[in-house]
């Protein structure tokens, strides 16, 4: 019983292992994605700008 036991707990923490380190990456792919959106939209309107 407490082999069973710890072998869902092992299979639980792996998956929930997993489960952050796809979370992070999304998290920083999306931190990226919005540092491109803010230093485009701020590259377009110093070229309004200057215009």
């Amino acid at each position: 019983m407490n082999t069973i036991h710890a072998l869902l707990q092992m299979k639980k923490n792996r998956i929930l292992s997993r489960l952050r380190a796809v979370q992070v990456t999304t998290e920083v792919q999306f931190l990226l994605a919005m540092g491109l959106i803010v230093s485009g939209m701020t590259g377009f309107i110093l070229l309004l700008a200057c215009l």
